[in-house]
């Protein structure tokens, strides 16, 4: 009897129909629980998520890999006492102060817009650059927003204010003086090329407490930066050719008043246009292509509308 049972308990578990059968459950089960680990990344990006196209839906996931979190408006409006506490805006939106439950306050950076495609821009950037950036002289991303309502991004506040705050005054004038000088009598750059003009680097040298072994680097250091500061942006180094200057690869020019401009109005022959030619460099010369007439804008002038000054 016993071996009966047994027998047809083997024969059945042969089977191949009921192989079958386990072989299809554990699909539908594999399928099954793989639509809902789609369907939970799908609702932690938000609930509206629909709106979105397929490449911002890609980056939105790529980022949460990054454990950068993503919040809800609800999160955020309750964390800002529905954004009543202003901090600050700019061109690209507004940033309000926010405390999350657990104690934690937070800088709300609401972009503004929601179809913008340069605000699409703009978020992306700021969440693959500081989502995947932490350095103790950064302020840190904690997470973003992104609904149809709302694109919002969520920074670490800084109790102290901004590098700005030490920077400027009230009225947004220079704080950058020489200070041996009474405040606002001078202009910290325009202090440096009256120095340089006049051949007074030891000056120069002795208010920043450089000290003599170092002169032909101070020296170095000050004509490069004259020439980073010229007023047309085309009389300005590339940055490549600004490393090997650095490193004493390349001679650095002699630089020309970058704050002429500040003395005179425009006139023709003014500002004569000074742009620097990669190709004309090698390691041991440094030269500049001089001329009357204006190089074609550069690609940021472009980008953004800037006109050049007229000669």
């Amino acid at each position: 009897m016993e071996a009966n049972a047994v027998n047809r308990h083997s024969s059945s578990a042969g089977n191949p129909y009921n192989q079958t059968i386990v072989v299809i459950i554990k699909i539908v089960v594999l399928v099954v629980v793989c639509l809902k680990r789609a369907e939970a990344r799908t609702s932690s990006i938000g609930p509206d998520s629909g709106f979105m196209p397929p490449t911002m839906l890609k980056f939105l996931g790529d980022m949460e890999r990054e454990k950068t979190i993503s919040f809800t408006s609800q999160q955020l409006a309750i964390a800002t006492d529905n954004f009543k506490h202003l901090l600050g805006s700019g061109g690209f939106g507004s940033v309000y102060k926010g405390v999350f439950s657990n104690g934690t306050m937070v800088a709300v950076k609401v972009l503004n817009g929601t179809s913008n495609k340069r605000i699409e821009e703009q978020f992306k950037a700021e969440v693959s650059t500081l989502g995947r950036t932490h350095h103790v002289n950064l302020v840190r991303l904690y997470g973003y927003c992104f609904e149809k309502c709302l694109r919002a991004l969520v920074y670490e506040y800084m109790g102290n204010g901004s590098l700005d705050h030490y920077l400027f005054r009230e009225n947004k004038k220079r704080r950058n003086m020489d200070v041996t000088l009474p405040d606002s009598q001078e202009w910290f750059p325009t202090w440096v090329w009256t120095k340089f003009e006049k051949g007074e680097l030891g000056d120069l040298m002795s208010a920043c407490a450089i000290e003599a072994k170092d002169t032909e680097m101070a020296e170095r250091m000050v004509k490069l930066s004259l020439c980073c500061v010229q007023y047309r942006p085309e009389s300005r180094p590339l940055m490549s050719l600004v490393v090997k200057m650095l490193e004493g690869a390349l001679e650095v020019p002699t630089p020309s008043n970058p704050f002429r401009f500040m003395n005179a109005a425009p006139s023709p022959g003014f500002l004569p246009l000074m742009a620097w030619d990669p190709s004309a460099f090698d390691s041991s010369t440094s030269q500049m292509v001089t001329g009357s007439t204006f190089v074609n804008g550069t690609p940021i002038m472009k980008k953004y509308g800037i006109c050049a000054p007229s000669n």
